[in-house]
C-alpha cells in the first residue's frame, strides 16, 4: 500500500503556473495548472529520462476502442489537486507514465459509468432493453418499503433529436420526466383493483407506500444531476455519440464493482 505521507510536497509558482513539487532522491515529481486555468496535470522526471507527462490510461484504451488506433496521447488532468498527487505517486511507484483514472474518472465513459451507478448504489436492478438487436432503453426496477416491485424504463425509442443511449444529460432528463410524471393517487387506484393487494395494503398504507416511492425518484433524479455536475460540465451530447461499448457491458461492470 501506498504510504502518501512518505511524499512531501513544496507548493510554489512563477508567473505563469502554480504548481507543486516532490523530489524523491534524484528524481522529480510535479502537479502544475496554468495560473487561471481549473484543471491540474503532472510530470514525472526520473533520473536520466528526462520529463514526462502523466498520460490517462483510461482514456487512451476508450480512444483506441472508438477508432482502432493504439497509444493515443490523452493526459491525465483533474481539478483536484489532491488527486492528481496520489496518481502521479501512485504511476511513480509502479514505474509509469500512463495510469487507468478511477472507474468514475473526467472521460466521457467515466461519467456515464459514475451515473448508473447512483442507480446501483440506490438499490436499482439496472438491464438494457434492446429490440431488433439494437439498445434503445434502460430498465431499472427496485421495491418500495412496502415491498411492491417497481419497474420503469428510459425509453428511447421515440425520442426525436435526442436518440443517444450513451448521453447522461438525456437520461437525466428522463429521469427527471418519470419522477415528474409519477401519480401517486393514480398508482393507488391500479394496484387496488387487485384483490390480494388489497388484503395487505390498507388505503393508508398504499398512500403512504407510493409517495416514499416518488421520493425515491426525486432522490434518484436529484443524484444524477449532481453526479453530472461534478463530473460533466466540460461535455456536450455528442461527446457521448461514440463510445466504443454496449450499455449492457456498462450495466454489467457496475454490477462487478460491488
Amino acid at each position: 500500500m501506498i504510504n502518501l505521507d512518505n511524499y512531501k510536497w513544496n507548493y510554489k509558482y512563477n508567473s505563469v503556473q502554480e504548481y507543486a513539487e516532490c523530489n524523491v532522491d534524484d528524481d522529480i515529481l510535479c502537479v502544475f495548472r496554468n495560473l487561471g486555468a481549473k484543471i491540474w496535470m503532472a510530470t514525472i522526471m526520473r533520473n536520466n529520462e528526462g520529463v514526462r507527462m502523466l498520460l490517462n490510461k483510461s482514456r487512451s484504451d476508450e480512444m483506441s476502442r472508438i477508432n482502432g488506433i493504439q497509444n493515443n496521447f490523452c493526459v491525465l488532468y483533474n481539478e483536484d489537486i489532491s488527486f492528481m498527487q496520489k496518481k502521479v505517486i501512485e504511476a511513480y511507484e509502479m514505474s509509469l507514465y500512463e495510469i487507468k483514472a478511477d472507474v468514475f474518472d473526467n472521460t466521457p465513459i467515466g461519467v456515464l459509468k459514475a451515473v448508473l451507478n447512483v442507480f446501483d448504489q440506490a438499490g436499482f436492478k439496472l438491464s438494457a432493453y434492446s429490440e431488433d438487436g439494437i439498445e434503445c432503453g434502460i430498465s431499472f426496477e427496485n421495491w418500495t418499503p412496502g415491498g411492491v416491485d417497481m419497474q420503469h424504463m428510459l425509453d428511447f425509442r421515440l425520442a426525436n433529436d435526442r436518440t443517444n443511449i450513451f448521453d447522461v444529460y438525456n437520461i437525466s432528463d428522463k429521469i427527471k420526466q418519470i419522477a415528474n410524471g409519477f401519480d401517486v393517487d393514480e398508482e393507488i387506484d391500479v394496484y387496488r383493483e387487485d384483490e390480494s393487494y388489497k388484503s395487505n395494503f390498507t388505503y393508508r398504507d398504499s398512500i403512504k407506500d407510493f409517495e416514499s416511492w416518488q421520493e425515491t425518484l426525486n432522490q434518484l433524479s436529484a443524484a444524477i444531476e449532481d453526479v453530472i455536475k461534478e463530473y460533466a460540465p466540460i461535455y456536450t451530447e455528442k461527446d457521448f455519440e461514440y463510445l466504443g461499448v454496449t450499455m449492457q457491458e456498462l450495466v454489467d461492470e457496475i454490477e462487478e464493482i460491488k
